[in-house]
């Protein structure tokens, strides 16, 4: 791969990122690893009959590859792919309030959820998307939840907010979808976040950005974005930073993310030298590492996309300079090829447990084998696997509802988790007026040509009254 491409650039991890968390923001936008290619917009799986075949199986029921332009849609982004075997008209389309409502997508035999992923433009969160689709399948091929299969239809917003709302209205008006699972569209999640709401629609999972905290019908499952740098940065602080250049990829939530890190350094005295909102598509990086010195910076924090790490990283060995550096969403294999030898002693953050460094934990080698059996060679993403747990999540939610599902009483039946135990997230606690369920990070070091860990457990904070942070208690992986 060229790490040069120029469709390969910002986030998934990270997004993301990358998908994004900024220095500190437990998790950041980015490492979308495969190539950009050909990709349909949207995709939709049926919930029945998959049977665990995975793609380019011949079995009734598994995932079709029709598609067809739906008009009234922006940019050409509505295709959608139908499964073979999905019943039509089973869902109710009243448009009565209360019960009807709020049963929508539900049938007898199935449940319909939705999605909506960057996977055109600079972004490709199709890891995000198969991670989903991967934990849907596997349940499904067990027998569904209370006797009932889940259909995924998810749509691609090409990085754009307007396809994104598109694909949010589509969602909910047309296809009739019960929940929103595992999404990852960094620039349409704080508009299209606006509009689940109004509709109280559950949303599980996503990047976690400011917008999706406050609602009732909201579960992240990562690090608030507009919160966790100030947690983040008490590890920073521990790490003895004094004059810090801090630096995130410049995203509708960038604001917070970096207001968020200056408090938490500033409950330790410290001031950055500069903080930076930084475009992906800036293209080299000589002349703001030169900045960076001039202003006197001992050491650098950043958020940022894949490739962007790959250009800053290039930069530093060109110039010579290694000063103390924390990231958040580094750890990717795949771009990490391109510089290690600029990445010795650099330490990195992650909301959730790197698969790579964790295979002999069940939870990891459960996600990486299943989502390699049914989607073989995808690339491991630290997005991807906030998906997965934000799939997780959901069914364990349908579990414990059981049969007799509305809307209402799945969000009252999250409200009730507490240190639930993921695959490869902290153990998640949702509480009724408080959702911000993650505030614990990996900490990992690169050495001697790979990624170790500080510490043998996450790193965990809450926050203050004025929006700071303090240490608590950390909570064991796996």
């Amino acid at each position: 791969m060229n790490p040069s491409n120029g469709q390969d650039r910002l986030f998934n991890r990270l997004l993301a990122g990358a998908f994004v968390l900024t220095l500190g923001f437990g998790l950041l936008i980015a490492h979308y690893y495969t190539d950009l290619g050909n990709r349909p917009v949207a995709t939709g799986m049926s919930g029945a009959g998959t049977g665990g075949q995975g793609p380019g199986s011949d079995t009734a029921g598994q995932e079709a590859a029709t598609s067809a332009e739906t008009p009234g849609t922006t940019g050409g982004q509505a295709t959608t792919t139908a499964a073979a075997g999905a019943k039509a008209g089973t869902t109710k389309t009243t448009t009565k309030a209360g019960a009807a409502a709020s049963s929508a997508g539900v049938s007898r035999g199935s449940i319909k959820v939705g999605g909506i992923f960057t996977e055109t433009g600079p972004f490709d969160a199709r890891p995000a998307d198969q991670s989903v689709r991967a934990y849907f399948q596997m349940i499904n091929a067990e027998g569904g939840v209370n006797g009932r299969t889940l259909e995924y239809i998810s749509y691609d917003d090409g990085f754009d907010p307007t396809q994104g709302q598109n694909a949010a209205r589509r969602l909910v008006e047309q296809d009739k979808v019960f929940a929103i699972v595992g999404w990852l569209a960094p620039n349409s999640e704080p508009a299209a976040s606006e509009y689940f709401a109004k509709i109280g629609i559950p949303v599980i999972g996503g990047l976690a950005v400011p917008q999706e905290f406050g609602p009732r019908n909201f579960f992240a499952t990562m690090a608030n974005l507009g919160k966790a740098g100030a947690g983040v940065a008490r590890f920073l602080c521990e790490g003895g930073v004094k004059k810090p250049a801090i630096g995130v990829v410049n995203l509708p939530f960038s604001t917070q993310m970096i207001a968020s890190v200056k408090k938490g350094l500033a409950q330790c005295g410290i001031t950055p030298v500069t903080a930076d909102a930084i475009d992906s598509t800036e293209a080299g990086w000589d002349a703001k590492i030169l900045d960076w010195r001039r202003k006197g910076a001992d050491s650098i924090g950043v958020a940022l996309d894949p490739m962007s790490y790959v250009r800053l990283f290039q930069a530093l060995a060109k110039q010579g300079w290694h000063p103390p550096t924390w990231t958040v969403g580094a750890a990717d294999t795949e771009r990490n090829a391109y510089v290690k030898g600029a990445l010795e002693g650099v330490i990195n953050v992650e909301s959730q447990l790197v698969p790579a460094v964790h295979m002999n934990l069940p939870g990891p080698r459960r996600y990486v084998e299943t989502l390699h059996k049914y989607y073989p060679g995808v690339t491991i993403a630290s997005d991807a696997e906030i998906s997965w747990t934000a799939a997780q999540v959901f069914v364990e939610a349908l579990r414990r509802v059981g049969p007799d599902l509305t809307r209402e009483k799945l969000i009252d039946t999250l409200e009730t988790f507490r240190e639930f135990k993921t695959d490869v997230s902290a153990p998640i606690t949702y509480l009724p007026g408080d959702h911000d369920a993650v505030r614990c990070i990996e900490l990992l070091q690169w050495k001697n040509g790979g990624w170790t860990d500080v510490y043998p457990d996450f790193q965990c904070w809450d926050y203050t009254p004025d929006g700071g942070a303090v240490k608590r208690p950390s909570k064991p992986f796996g």
